[in-house]
């Protein structure tokens, strides 16, 4: 019995070990990429519209728009770097091999306790966003931002759903 929980211990650290942050921060930063471009895509082209027809209002909002895309992609991918710094930082600083067990333990936990939520935060964040823009335009301008906040919602689950599957969850 002791044996066989010495090879389960072993086994869970080998699978501890094999997290690889570089890649589940590039799938992050891939998938929401494709995900926010599709959505800035849709925003952009609209917002685009209004301002050729002279809207101001249009013209300023697509430009903060687009300053929250790029906040919003690296928000994205920032608590997965910070999950990667924390658990190199606990390897160069543990001696032994369970000490460092301990930390690629700590890092899964860490990916589930901090990258989950930050991505739920950024997404809500991007879609208060979204609403903001639609809710600038009074009902009689909106021309087809009726639906913004929907397409808001829409990204945000969507973005937490590839955020947890390119941790694994």
């Amino acid at each position: 019995m002791r044996s066989l929980s010495i090879v389960a211990l072993c086994l869970i650290v080998a699978q501890a070990y094999a997290i690889d942050f570089e890649e589940i921060s590039q799938c992050v930063r891939e998938r929401i990429g494709r995900q926010i471009d599709n959505l800035g895509d849709e925003v952009d082209g609209r917002l685009k519209k209004l301002a050729e027809d002279g809207n101001e209002t249009a013209k300023r909002i697509r430009t903060e728009f687009k300053q929250k895309v790029k906040e919003f992609r690296r928000s994205a991918s920032a608590p997965i770097d910070e999950a990667r710094q924390q658990f190199d930082d606990c390897v160069e600083q543990a001696d032994g091999f369970f000490k460092k067990a301990g930390c690629a333990i700590d890092a899964g936990k860490t990916l589930v306790d901090v990258v989950i939520p930050a991505a739920k935060q950024s997404a809500k964040e991007f879609t208060e966003t979204i609403k903001e823009i639609a809710a600038e335009f009074g009902k009689e301008q909106r021309s087809g931002l009726d639906d913004m906040a929907d397409l808001g919602r829409d990204f945000a689950k969507q973005a937490l759903t590839s955020v947890k599957e390119c941790v694994g969850l």
